[in-house]
């Protein structure tokens, strides 16, 4: 599975995917597809957390590593971050092998430190598409 495949398993519309190694995180906007490829993740996911809105969310690949800060303190603990379960794991355009880590695909619905958005409230209720256990 690739990076692309992950994205478009888990959300209904097609936005453009970027890659981050191609990009600085000033060039994050609301409304972005991005998969976390190279460079630091916790300032991806930061960036990522603090940027979207409701109007305009954004999604990220990102690896999952849930004995970091970053994952704890920008995914779990933000009440607008929906986590999406890759199943198995991906392979990056250019590489032969399997990435090392399993991924997930994290929807930011609306800044950082705003209140739960309703948009929240309706996918966890719901089963996500592509969940391993």
């Amino acid at each position: 599975m690739t990076p692309e495949d992950a994205l478009y398993n888990t959300i209904e519309h097609k936005p453009p995917i970027r890659y981050t190694s191609h990009m600085h995180t000033a060039q994050l906007r609301g409304g972005d597809a991005i998969v976390i490829d190279k460079g630091d993740t916790a300032l991806w996911v930061r960036a990522a957390a603090e940027t979207a809105t409701v109007e305009a969310p954004i999604f990220c690949v990102v690896p999952v590593r849930t004995n970091t800060r970053y994952w704890h303190k920008y995914i779990i603990k933000n009440l607008n971050a929906v986590v999406h379960f890759v199943e198995g794991r991906l392979v990056f355009p250019g590489h032969k092998q399997q990435s090392p880590a399993a991924s997930a695909v994290v929807h930011f619905t609306a800044p950082l430190h705003a209140p739960a958005t309703v948009a929240r409230s309706k996918l966890v209720s719901c089963q996500p598409r592509t969940v391993a256990f």
